[in-house]
């Protein structure tokens, strides 16, 4: 019980995310996801184009 406890305020503490730190993971992730689609896209146009 605790160790539950310890661990609750471990992550109390440690962990946070504000809405900057939020929003600068969203816009990598969008880039990532840009980036992805548009290797995926020229990939199938390669195959196509074979």
């Amino acid at each position: 019980m605790i160790l539950l406890v310890v661990s609750a305020l471990i992550y109390q503490f440690k962990v946070t995310l504000s809405e900057k730190k939020h929003a600068e993971i969203v816009k990598k992730l969008e880039k990532r996801i840009k980036t992805e689609n548009a290797e995926k896209a020229a990939d199938t146009k390669a195959e196509l184009d074979n």
